[in-house]
């Protein structure tokens, strides 16, 4: 079982099709409620749903230059080594940054994560290089 995100209008290869396997997918997730920018990610409230949820291409292209910009400054790898230290799956949702847009929306809880899920830094790179190029996506 896994999250298909499909490009709304690609550019480019990458840009057309990007897909994890649910645990992958957990872990980027919790990566971008984490550390990204309140102000894109919240616009997508179902990242853990097939439901046709995604961004527009303005907010994923932006995205996919923040995930960039958090590989290029270490930021990401640091984030892997601190998620391994603490097993994973610590933060609770009324902590998250995001609560208050889940809870004014009628969502009581999202995916924080899995001791068995994998988060990679590759798997982030191969995100960013999708939404530079997807034109905006949906997840199905």
């Amino acid at each position: 079982m896994g999250m298909d995100v499909y490009g709304n209008n690609p550019t480019t290869k990458a840009g057309a099709y990007f897909r994890n396997n649910v645990h992958y997918w957990g872990a980027l997730v919790d990566y971008l409620l984490a550390c990204g920018p309140v102000e894109i990610v919240g616009k997508c409230r179902y990242w853990n749903s097939n439901d046709g949820d995604g961004l527009p291409a303005k907010e994923a292209a932006e995205l996919g230059a923040f995930l960039r910009n958090e590989i290029k400054n270490g930021n990401c790898k640091k984030y892997a080594g601190e998620r391994r230290e603490s097993g994973v799956g610590k933060a609770s949702f009324d902590n998250h940054p995001l609560s208050k847009i889940f809870h004014s929306a009628g969502i009581k809880s999202v995916y924080i994560g899995d001791p068995n899920d994998d988060f990679s830094v590759d798997n982030v790179q191969a995100f960013a290089e999708f939404l530079e190029g997807c034109g905006g996506f949906q997840i199905f």
